[in-house]
């Protein structure tokens, strides 16, 4: 209402009011001529009411309230374009050589509503002040008589032209009063919020995909609106799962409704349905609603249809004495099947033949749909021979409906034979005397001959390994496994029964320094201590012994799995066989056992192994270890006696921490003949002398030396497999150690040589011989005469009185096969490993059989 008053009082003061111009906006603003100046009295031109009473004797009416920019704004956007501009008279009047020119300034709808502006606002003049004109954004201008500016202030109200009536121009005042009171009544226009909804796509198995999320406005908006949008991650990853995206969303005026777009990653995996997630934010001309949405890819991967596996799994059976046992393969599938599955198998060899331990077969298994387990049998030949477990496998192959997950399995054939290996009455006492002897030399050593040699009635045999067959067998050799139809497999075991039958025994050993031990095999196939342990019960039961030894050294010593199966093993094997007692052998410093020795002796107490005792090899230290010249030297018997103490007082610390006692007669030490490996470290008779008297001493459980057949003289300062290297003769060693401990009583009536047996027959060494000149009996059609290393200068041959004599040079001794002349002797009948001696004996025997 303010505002219509002010503009009715403006529309009158112009109408009535001489100078002023009005700019022209509906003709294009053509100039109009500037009026003269006006008389009125100063400040005429702000109060017309008044001066319009004071002329016509009219009461002045109550001055028009001044309305707030707000709402003169609001009256010049509901009135049409009233360009006005207002030339205040001059204060004075004006100097006749410079008169004053009114100026005429439009003033539009759209300046008025950015500044509005009216007579009532303007700045006040005074009585000083220059005149000024309201100026508006228009500059074109032109001048309107007083009925243009009387029908512009009508229309207004809504009136063209003249009012026909006063009901018209009252009916126009009051549509303006209510514009007016719907425009204060009406609130502010508030600003439109915006959210974004969740959206879900299929992810695809390549390329890329839009995951559309649609963004709204709450309603329109007459300004642009804009909202920050980005991607982050939830299960779904971006660069794997979909491609991270950030930017702006501009709504422009009027709409409410965009897409976001976010690129999707197709792929064939198959994976849970993942999700991200789009956040907005920062807003402009709009608030924030919902500000997250979730965008979920769902998985269109198929899981792949698995057919079930099958495994196999042997099984274990006594081998029996006559007829067939059935040893079973349990064939089995990962789960049941709809379908009918076949598939073959076969058996193969492994330690046990075919057609002799077992019967070969070859078959099909077939799984009727919902069946998940079916057998193989295999009919097992049941014998008398002592032997050990024997081990044959089954293969499958050829699947059809189905994969293989485990292609073969072994089965094994439990020995359930006794011993008949005779004797078996020696003793070993608390402490004993048991050198090693090499069994896996060639000629197989006679271990009767050689105990009447070099008075030794026990003696430690090395070494069983682990053949390519993973079977146990000297020297590693799979024709020396102890029930192979080698010759000298034979030989081997006619040599231990003929020693124990004679009164002596036998401690074998596993391992070695060269080779794979059993151990070391089965942990690198996977195969159980169970099966360890019954391989070595087999021996046990072959050779009919009550002591074992392991040899463990090079690396099998530093290997963690062999050390622990094999102690697992013989924890299994004392608990059937608690007669049978466990020696260790390790590598040794003068300071004692290594890191790793160390550790194999507590990993077998662990384990729960009852050890009979500790053996060390008191050889091949090495110069920085143990000096043999210079500051510090000690002789090598020394050494040794240094490396026993050092054991002793380490073995008793890992006992006393697990609440048992060790006692010397655990210690056993072992050096090696003569000159070592390490040359510089020689063993003399004097040391081994030494190491006796402290054995003694403290009652040492094993004295042992490697080995009896290097107790023979040789080239000076080489080290063999046959001598010591040393000038001291035959025996000299084995005299000094051969009365420690238990003493047997050994018949040597059927003792021969230490050659190979021919046919049965004996053989006999001939060597640097003690004692008077023996007397043989010897058979040419199956005896042989081993010379081993000795070379044709050391000996000499003589036909004498129907009798051959071999003399032995140097050493005053002789041997006679009694009633065989040299003629009736073949080469045949000699083994040298010496081109020389083989020589010599050939020419003898021809120049025999010439005469």
């Amino acid at each position: 209402m303010g505002s219509a008053a002010f503009a009715m009082s403006l529309g009158l003061a112009v109408a009535g009011s001489p100078g002023i111009a009005v700019a022209d906006t509906t003709d294009g603003g053509s100039s109009a001529q500037p009026s003269k100046p006006s008389k009125s009295p100063v400040g005429a031109s702000r109060r017309p009411a008044q001066e319009a009473a004071r002329t016509t004797g009219a009461a002045p009416s109550k001055p028009a309230r001044t309305p707030s920019p707000s709402r003169a704004a609001a009256a010049a956007r509901v009135a049409a374009p009233v360009p006005v501009a207002v030339n205040s008279a001059p204060a004075t009047a004006p100097d006749s050589s410079e008169p004053v020119r009114p100026t005429a300034t439009a003033v539009t709808a759209e300046s008025a509503d950015r500044e509005p502006l009216s007579v009532a606002s303007a700045p006040k003049q005074t009585a000083s002040a220059a005149p000024k004109a309201l100026i508006a954004r228009q500059t074109a201008t032109a001048a309107l008589s007083p009925g243009d500016i009387v029908s512009r202030f009508l229309s207004l109200f809504g009136i063209k032209g003249l009012p026909a009536s006063p009901v018209q121009l009252l009916t126009g005042v009051l549509a303006l009063i209510r514009r007016e009171i719907d425009s204060f009544l009406r609130p502010p226009t508030a600003n439109p919020s915006v959210s974004i909804t969740d959206t879900t796509l299929v992810e695809g198995n390549a390329g890329t995909n839009s995951a559309a999320f649609t963004v709204t406005l709450s309603k329109a908006s007459t300004k642009t609106v804009t909202v920050s949008y980005t991607t982050a991650d939830g299960t779904a990853t971006a660069g794997q799962d979909y491609t991270a995206s950030t930017g702006t969303v501009t709504f422009a005026p009027g709409v409410v409704s965009q897409v976001i777009n976010v690129g999707v990653l197709g792929d064939a995996t198959v994976e849970p349905d993942e999700t991200f997630t789009v956040v907005l934010s920062s807003p402009s001309g709009a608030t924030l609603g919902r500000t997250t949405a979730t965008g979920t890819i769902t998985n269109d991967d198929a899981t792949e249809v698995k057919l079930p596996t099958v495994s196999i799994a042997g099984d274990t059976v006594p081998e029996g004495d006559s007829g067939t046992t059935a040893l079973p393969f349990t064939v089995t599938l990962s789960k049941p099947s709809t379908t009918t599955i076949t598939l073959t198998y076969t058996t193969s060899n492994g330690s046990a033949t075919a057609g002799q331990d077992y019967t070969a077969a070859t078959g099909t298994v077939t799984f009727a749909p919902g069946a998940v387990s079916q057998v193989i049998t295999i009919s097992v030949t049941g014998d008398t021979t002592v032997e050990p477990n024997e081990t044959l496998t089954v293969t499958l192959s050829n699947p059809t409906g189905a994969t293989i997950a485990t292609a073969s399995a072994a089965g094994t054939i439990v020995n359930d034979d006794t011993a008949t290996t005779p004797g078996g009455t020696a003793q070993w006492g608390k402490s004993f005397f048991a050198p090693y002897i090499d069994m896996g030399a060639y000629p197989v050593p006679n271990l009767l001959a050689l105990s009447k040699t070099f008075g030794t009635s026990l003696v430690t045999l090395g070494f069983m390994q682990a053949d390519v067959n993973g079977n146990l067998a000297w020297a590693g050799l799979a024709a020396l496994e102890p029930h192979s139809t080698n010759e000298q497999a034979i030989a081997i075991n006619k040599s231990i029964a003929d020693f124990k039958s004679a009164g002596g025994d036998v401690m074998i050993s596993f391992g070695g320094q060269a080779g794979t031990s059993l151990a070391q095999y089965y942990a690198s196939k996977g195969r159980s201590a169970q099966e360890l342990a019954n391989a070595y019960a087999a021996v046990v039961d072959t050779y009919g012994v009550t002591r074992l030894d392991f040899d463990i050294e090079g690396a099998a010593v530093a290997d963690p799995a062999s050390v622990t199966l094999n102690a697992q093993a013989l924890a299994l094997l004392q608990k059937t066989k608690p007669e049978v007692q466990i020696w260790y052998t390790l590598p040794v410093l003068p300071t004692g056992l290594t890191a790793d020795g160390v550790n194999v002796v507590d990993t077998a107490l662990a384990a729960g192994v009852n050890l009979a005792g500790v053996n060390v090899m008191a050889m091949d230290y090495g110069e920085s270890a143990a000096p043999t010249s210079g500051p510090g030297a000690k002789t090598m018997g020394a050494y040794a006696i240094d490396a026993a103490e050092s054991t002793y007082a380490q073995v008793s610390a890992l006992y006393a921490a697990r609440s048992k006692t060790f006692s010397w007669s655990q210690i056993g030490v072992t050096p090696m003949l003569g000159v070592n490996d390490v040359r510089s470290e020689v063993f003399t008779v004097a040391d081994a002398q030494a190491l006796e008297d402290f054995a003694r001493t403290k009652g040492i459980g094993m004295l042992s030396m490697w080995q009896v057949l290097r107790d023979t003289p040789g080239t000076l300062g080489q080290s063999t497999t046959s001598a010591s290297g040393l000038s001291d003769p035959v025996g000299s060693f084995s005299h000094v150690f051969n009365d420690y401990g238990t003493i047997n009583i050994v018949d040597y009536t059927n003792a021969g040589g230490g050659g190979t047996p021919v046919s049965g027959g004996i053989s006999t060494t001939i060597g640097w011989a003690w004692g008077a000149n023996p007397v043989l009996t010897f058979d040419p059609a199956k005896d042989i005469l081993d010379f081993v290393w000795m070379q044709a200068k050391e000996f000499d041959v003589s036909d004498t009185s129907g009798s051959t004599v071999i003399t032995i040079v140097g050493n005053n001794s002789s041997y006679t096969l009694a009633g065989v002349r040299l003629s009736q002797l073949q080469i045949g009948n000699i083994i040298a490993k010496d081109a020389g001696t083989l020589a010599k004996w050939q020419s003898l025997i021809s120049s025999a059989k010439a005469v």
